[in-house]
């Protein structure tokens, strides 16, 4: 009996949560593809993972697709990375971009690149669903790419930032979060610069 009730108290307070959200991505207003994001977490540890794919009329002058996860563990509350991964593929590239311990590797087309220092800041997809924060300024990662985030103005709704990327591009982003399946998730994330492109949340489903 002892054991049992010992077991039952383990499983208790390692409960894994898992939720599934499923985005359309835009330009112009017009349909280029789509996400999955797959979020599983529990009071010591998670992990974000999903995949992303061009779709349409885009498919017609080069197709892309992503498979991407970034798992980590809390301490005291707090996220820290342990890896962050994403396979990208093309018409003419494969890319496997990796971080971890602080370290950057890429591997593109088979050759790997070697071994430098990971960009500072969090990575864009702990950033998003595990430590959403609308705060005065962050760094964000991408992997191979840099982002300052300043807020610009004050609204309750929509987190408004002003990005500067590692290439010194700057843009706005615009950024919705709302509570779904006991996460505070993107319902929206709209990117405008020279096009405006949008990623809207159209579902999510234990």
């Amino acid at each position: 009996m002892k054991w049992l009730i010992s077991g039952m108290l383990v499983l208790s307070s390692t409960v894994v949560q898992a939720a599934t959200f499923k985005y359309e991505a835009y330009i112009a207003g017009i349909k280029v593809g789509h996400a999955t994001i797959h979020v599983d977490w529990n009071e010591d540890s998670y992990e974000v993972s999903g995949s992303a794919h061009t779709d349409g009329l885009v498919d017609t002058f080069g197709s892309w697709h992503t498979r991407f996860t970034a798992t980590g563990k809390f301490v005291a509350g707090i996220a820290q990375l342990i890896e962050y991964r994403y396979i990208e593929k093309g018409d003419h590239k494969h890319r496997d971009v990796t971080v971890r311990d602080g370290e950057l590797r890429v591997i593109k087309n088979g050759k790997d690149r070697g071994l430098r220092p990971a960009f500072p800041g969090v990575d864009v997809l702990t950033a998003l669903y595990i430590a959403p924060r609308c705060i005065p300024e962050q760094q964000l990662h991408s992997g191979r790419h840099f982002y300052l985030l300043k807020r610009v103005g004050q609204d309750s709704d929509v987190c408004r930032y002003e990005v500067t990327d590692d290439d010194g591009d700057s843009y706005r982003a615009d950024i919705v979060y709302g509570e779904r399946e006991n996460l505070t998730v993107p319902l929206s994330i709209t990117l405008s610069g020279l096009l405006t492109g949008r990623l809207v949340l159209v579902e999510g489903e234990r």
